[in-house]
């Protein structure tokens, strides 16, 4: 499994030195709001690009994750409660029974 993992390691790390080497020109990159002009390679913008995009996606589901443990632990709350009431209202005694 360890000798699988690192020949996909070497595959990818292969492709993005090819892809940059492919991208290497360099691009005006104009801010409009802004007088700025920043002269910068293709490649990177395309894997900065990338890393914000990955980024913003990891936050979406990390805030969604966040929501989802909160409503787990809601009802894992309401399911201690319920137990505790049924647990309250039964009483067994030899083996039977009995309702209070």
């Amino acid at each position: 499994m360890v000798l699988v993992r690192c020949f996909i390691y070497i595959i990818l790390v292969f492709f993005i030195i090819v892809f940059s080497l492919s991208n290497s020109q360099i691009i005006s990159l104009k801010l409009w709001p802004f007088a700025v002009q920043i002269n910068i390679a293709l490649f990177l913008i395309i894997f900065l690009m990338l890393f914000i995009g990955i980024i913003l996606t990891s936050l979406v589901f990390w805030l969604n994750n966040i929501k989802l443990k909160h409503k787990i632990h809601k009802q894992q709350k309401l399911i201690n409660n319920l137990q505790q009431q049924i647990a309250d209202r039964q009483i067994v005694t030899n083996g039977k029974l009995i309702e209070s």
